[in-house]
């Protein structure tokens, strides 16, 4: 059977959706009265404070998630290598689709906590949270039904 979440659309939602979500939190944050309006220098050029804060986001979340998919790869990798690849449908849970979808939405969850806390943004930051959090539970159910 073809899984239901194609890894085009993992990587697609599981990337775009935290990017997209650290520019336009940190585009809001730029138009506060309170936000801290400095430039950055980079080869020469100006960079505003709040480009410079979602490019050192988005390394970090990039960080994480190449090392999530290495440690999921090397788990996977371990128990096919020790039980087999007939067992190994039944033991390979997480998948790398779940891992990489927990990871992503779970650091957006947690990037929507910490950065957007201005008022009135309490009911749409929580929708959002339970969105990313039901997309990821979502791919991880998918996985098991494929299979």
């Amino acid at each position: 059977k073809e899984s239901t979440v194609t890894s085009r659309v993992l990587y697609f939602v599981g990337l775009g959706v935290p990017i997209i979500t650290m520019i336009i939190t940190e585009l809001l944050h730029s138009h506060l009265p309170t936000y801290n309006k400095k430039y950055f220098r980079l080869f020469g050029s100006r960079v505003p404070s709040w480009a410079w804060i979602c490019y050192s986001n988005i390394i970090v979340f990039g960080f994480g998630a190449a090392s999530s998919q290495l440690l999921t790869d090397i788990g996977l990798a371990l128990v096919r290598t020790h039980m087999g690849s007939a067992v190994t449908h039944a033991l390979s849970f997480p998948s790398g689709h779940s891992s990489f979808a927990v990871y992503t939405m779970v650091y957006t969850v947690m990037y929507l906590q910490a950065r957007m806390t201005w008022r009135g943004s309490y009911l749409l930051r929580h929708t959002i949270q339970f969105l990313c959090l039901a997309m990821a539970w979502f791919t991880a159910l998918s996985r098991i039904s494929d299979y």
